[in-house]
This record gives C-alpha cells, sequence and structure tokens, in this order.
C-alpha cells in the first residue's frame, strides 16, 4: 500500500512537470521566440520594414516586450525616424530600466539626432556592455561631435593599430584632423579606402585633408572627382573653392562658387564664401547682397555684421555702415569690432550718428576687449578728434617706442608730425583696411 502511494506522488510530480514544461511551449511563447528570433536576424540584414512587422504582436507581451521594443526602436532608427525610435526606447528603459542594451539603443538615437552629450550619458551608463567595434565606434564618435578629440584618440588608438575595420579608420583619421596631427590622418584615410571604403563622404573628407596638409593638386583632383559623380555637393564645391583661393584665385573661386550646381542650394556655407570673395575682387555689390541674405540666419555672427559694414564702406555707404555696426554692439556687446569699427569711423571724421561722448566710450570699450597696438591708434585718432592732442600724442609716442617694423613706423610719424600740429586724423593716417 505505501509503494502504491509513492508511484502515484510521483506519478502527480512528473504530470504537472509536464504540464509546467507545456506550458512554456505553448503556441503563443514558441510563436513569439520565433518571431523574435526572426526580428534579430533581420535587423542585422537591416530589413527594417520586415524587423517591424515580426515585433509588432509583442510590444506588450509582458515576457517579450523588452526585446520587441529593442528591435522595434532599432527598426525606427534605420528608417530614419529618429523621435520617433527615442519616445519608443525610453518608454521601454521606463519598463525595464536595468536592461543597459536599451540604454545603448538610447545613445545611438540621440547620437543620430546629433545630441552628443546627451548620447555620452547613455554611454557611460551602459559602459560595461560596450565591447563590440561598432559599440566603440559610437561612443567615439559621440566624444568627437562634444568637442573631446583627444579621449576619442584615446579611446580608438590601440584598436586602430590591431583592426581593418574601415569605418574605425575614418573615424580615427577625422579625429587626428581635428586635433592637427593631419599627416596621420591622411595614412587613416588611405588605410580606410585601401580596405574598400570609398563612399563620397569619406573621399570628400580625404580631400579636405589633403588641402589643409598643402597638397593642393591631390585635394583639387579628388574634389573635381567626387563633383563629377554630384555636381551640386556643396562641401566639394567649398572644397574645390578653398583650393583656388589658397592659391590666390579669388575671381575664380567666387565664378566656381557662383555658378556651381550647388548655388541653387542656397546653403549658407556656400553663400558666405561667395560673399568674402566677392569683398577681396572688390565686388561690393555682390558682396553686399549675399551678406544681406545671410543677416536673418542662424549663421549671423558679429564677424558677419562687420563684414557687411565693411562691404558698406567700400560704396562709401557711411551711414548704412554705422547703423549695422550699432546693430552689432547690440547683439554682440562682448564682441570688439563693432565698437572699433565704430571707433575708427568717428576717430577719422566720417561718423555721422556718433557723439563725441559716444566716439570716445567706444573706443575704450574696444581697447579693453582688444588690447592691442590698433585699438591703441584708434583711441588716439578720438582723442584728437575731441580736441585732446597732448594725450592722443602721447599715445601714439609710446606706440612708436615699442614699434620695430619700418614701414609701420613710418606711418605713426607721419600722423604724429600731424597731431602735433593740432589737426585730427582722418583715414589717410589710419586706413580701414589695417583696422578691418
Amino acid at each position: 500500500m505505501f509503494i502504491c502511494a509513492t508511484l502515484l506522488t510521483l506519478s502527480l510530480i512528473v504530470y504537472a512537470s509536464f504540464r509546467h514544461w507545456m506550458k512554456g511551449r505553448s503556441p503563443l511563447t514558441y510563436s513569439a521566440k520565433k518571431s523574435l528570433s526572426e526580428a534579430s536576424r533581420l535587423v542585422a540584414l537591416k530589413q527594417w520594414e520586415e524587423v517591424k512587422s515580426h515585433v509588432l504582436p509583442y510590444l506588450h507581451h509582458p515576457k517579450h516586450a523588452q526585446n520587441a521594443h529593442l528591435y522595434y526602436a532599432q527598426a525606427l532608427r534605420g528608417l530614419r525616424r529618429f523621435d520617433e525610435a527615442l519616445n519608443c526606447v525610453r518608454y521601454a528603459i521606463k519598463l525595464f530600466p536595468e536592461e543597459l542594451l536599451l540604454r545603448l539603443e538610447e545613445g545611438k538615437i540621440l547620437l543620430d539626432l546629433d545630441q552628443p552629450t546627451e548620447a555620452l550619458e547613455s554611454f557611460h551608463i551602459c559602459s560595461p556592455i560596450l565591447r563590440q567595434d561598432s559599440d566603440v565606434l559610437s561612443l567615439a564618435d559621440a566624444l568627437l561631435k562634444a568637442d573631446h578629440a583627444q579621449t576619442c584618440w584615446e579611446l580608438i588608438a590601440e584598436r586602430i593599430a590591431k583592426s581593418q575595420n574601415a569605418q574605425l579608420m575614418v573615424l580615427g583619421g577625422e579625429t587626428l584632423a581635428k586635433l592637427g596631427r593631419l599627416a596621420e590622418a591622411l595614412e587613416l584615410y588611405n588605410r580606410a579606402v585601401e580596405l574598400g571604403e570609398r563612399s563620397h563622404r569619406v573621399l570628400n573628407q580625404l580631400a579636405h585633408v589633403y588641402r589643409r596638409f598643402g597638397n593642393l593638386q591631390s585635394a583639387e583632383t579628388l574634389f573635381r572627382s567626387l563633383l563629377e559623380k554630384d555636381p551640386a555637393d556643396v562641401d566639394a564645391t567649398l572644397g574645390l573653392g578653398a583650393c583656388m583661393e589658397e592659391r590666390g584665385q579669388h575671381h575664380k573661386a567666387f565664378l566656381l562658387y557662383q555658378s556651381s550646381h550647388a548655388w541653387d542650394k542656397k546653403d549658407c556655407r556656400l553663400i558666405k564664401q561667395a560673399a568674402l570673395t566677392a569683398l577681396k575682387t572688390r565686388k561690393y555689390i555682390e558682396a553686399q547682397a549675399y551678406f544681406n541674405e545671410l543677416l536673418p540666419t542662424q549663421h549671423a555672427s558679429a564677424t558677419l555684421f562687420c563684414y557687411y559694414g565693411y562691404s558698406l564702406e567700400c560704396q562709401d555707404k557711411w551711414q548704412e555702415a554705422e547703423t549695422i555696426y550699432l546693430s552689432t554692439i547690440h547683439k554682440f556687446p562682448s564682441d570688439p569690432h563693432g565698437y572699433r569699427a565704430l571707433a575708427w569711423m568717428f576717430g577719422v571724421g566720417l561718423s555721422l550718428q556718433l557723439t563725441g561722448e559716444q566716439g570716445l566710450a567706444y573706443a575704450h570699450i574696444a581697447l579693453k576687449l582688444l588690447q592691442d597696438n590698433i585699438s591703441w591708434e584708434i583711441l588716439s585718432s578720438c582723442e584728437a578728434r575731441l580736441g585732446n592732442f597732448s594725450r592722443a600724442c602721447q599715445i601714439l609716442e609710446k606706440l612708436l617706442d615699442i614699434e620695430h617694423n619700418i614701414e609701420k613706423r613710418s606711418q605713426l610719424q607721419e600722423a604724429l608730425r600731424r597731431l602735433r600740429k593740432e589737426h585730427p586724423l582722418d583715414s589717410r593716417f589710419l586706413p580701414r583696411t589695417m583696422v578691418a
């Protein structure tokens, strides 16, 4: 009787274990595992729409939601739907805060959204699982984009020495170029090309490093080759134009910018270079038009405003120029060049709006912000314009004592002779080209 009872008990235990095993092997669980396994394979193949269709049914499944959300976020990132991808992965992080793969995916999405500092925070959290080259590449890319080039290089230097990963070579080349180590950067870019990395973007980067390294012929050849494939490439157009400018061919560069297929894109970088080359080739009306086009954009800066004012000066539009400089010091109160321009105009007698008190005040502010000899000369001219010739002479005498350049000493002596006769200076004694 005892033996029978024991056998019955064992039978019940075996049956219960079998039922538990069968429950884990239910059709729904088996189907989910199969779909998610297939989704993982499709992620590797970058077949993003297929990934989505495989994981959608399991986004709210209590057992499989974690992997489903991860693959779904990866698919959205692959489809460049970055905002949706970020929302998806952050929702999953709330559900599974300890899952580091979700943090890794969050970092990669933030990097794609051009938020490298925020991406670094995510990568820091999941640092224990950063092992694969692709993950380390993402971390290094975030470091570089967040202006931590040296830290980036320290992270990837040893890997590069042992690796045959072309993308790693490209990132290393970009990092070394940013650090000013151009010869080493060229070596890594060329290794990437040898490894089969011949994308338009990488060849563009290589050409720009050639130019910065001083190998203008190789740079021009590569830029022209890129423009044959894509005549509207802004970066290649700018690179080829920069090569021309470095050869002193500013007129050719100006014509290139204006006549390029890239011009129709209205890229602010291209418009700015066209404006600068227009200034250098004395096409002041075109320069004025291009600078004016840039002022309402996010690229507007104190330097840009001052270039615009200078293009007006070159057309003798003094009142318009002065108005631009007044706007410059209002928008950029910590930049010296607007103050310098206004003080110069007052000092040489070209100001139409400033009082004597304002002119002298702007000269002092310019000197405080940029303490060089030019700022002192401008202050001297303002003192003279107000009739303070003794003070104006004292400033130039001190400058003369420390000046060693023969041509500059001659210019200072001529200005000093005029001041001693108690005549204020004009633009012949303090040329705008020297101040600008």
